[in-house]
């Protein structure tokens, strides 16, 4: 849901609360985002359901395809040593893959160009 529609639906009185699922799972940090007005930082979900059937079709941990760490967050982020010297990073590619390549690039402050 784009955080504009949601406070126009409660400016509207057409709903007392909005309730986020999908979308926090793809990006958990929405609502901070949302509300420093970073809209276009927010990670969105694209509706294809790949949670969903992990858990209820193929009893498999939940996997989302934007999203690759989540419920391994605390498992990651201790697999990421911050670094102490800028670098250079190429990323080849532009699907989800090369996009988490691009932000997780971004989190360690290296100078990124994407391909």
């Amino acid at each position: 849901m784009d955080p504009s529609l949601a406070e126009e639906i409660l400016r509207d009185g057409k709903a007392d609360y909005i309730c986020l699922g999908r979308g926090l799972m793809a990006d958990p940090h929405w609502p901070n985002k949302a509300k420093a007005g970073r809209v276009e930082d927010i990670r969105k979900c694209i509706c294809d359901d790949r949670c969903l059937e992990d858990i209820m079709i193929d009893f498999v941990p939940m996997s989302c395809t934007v999203n690759p760490i989540i419920g391994k967050e605390k498992e990651f982020e201790a697999k990421l040593p911050r670094v102490t010297k800028k670098k250079k990073v190429l990323v080849i590619g532009g699907g989800p893959g090369g996009m988490q390549a691009a932000v997780i690039a971004a989190q360690k402050r290296a100078r990124c160009n994407i391909v």
